[in-house]
């Protein structure tokens, strides 16, 4: 009898520069942001897999530099419309993970400012 397998996949730190925030300087001047993915992918009950069944980690890099260059005022959405497409890539994903992290230059010191959204496929 088959099991049910779930792996995961995961992406760590892609970096790129965009125009994204809610202040005007933040929409003139390209900031640093950091996107983390995990990616909930169901398996076949197989012993071999190929990249059909799972997610190619280069489609999910293209899709979310893809979305990064669509100018948002908050992370938040940003976040939103990423984990949403990368469930366009695969029908085999089940859940994305995903967490933006953003270094705004507000007066204080701190490592960043992130956002966290989890979701599971809804059919």
């Amino acid at each position: 009898m088959g099991q049910n397998k779930l792996g995961k996949l995961v992406l760590n730190e892609l970096e790129f520069f965009a125009f994204h925030g809610y202040y005007e300087v933040e929409k003139k001047i390209k900031q640093k942001f950091i996107v983390d993915v995990e990616i909930s992918i169901e398996l076949s009950d197989k012993d071999k897999y190929n990249i059909k069944d799972l997610a190619n980690y280069e489609d999910v890099v293209s899709c979310i530099r893809a979305q990064i260059q669509i100018s948002e005022e908050l992370i938040e959405n940003l976040a939103i419309r990423m984990s949403e497409s990368v469930f366009s890539l695969s029908n085999h994903i089940v859940n994305c993970k995903l967490r933006i992290t953003k270094y705004p230059q507000v007066g204080q010191k701190m490592t960043g400012v992130s956002f966290e959204i989890e979701q599971g496929r809804v059919e």
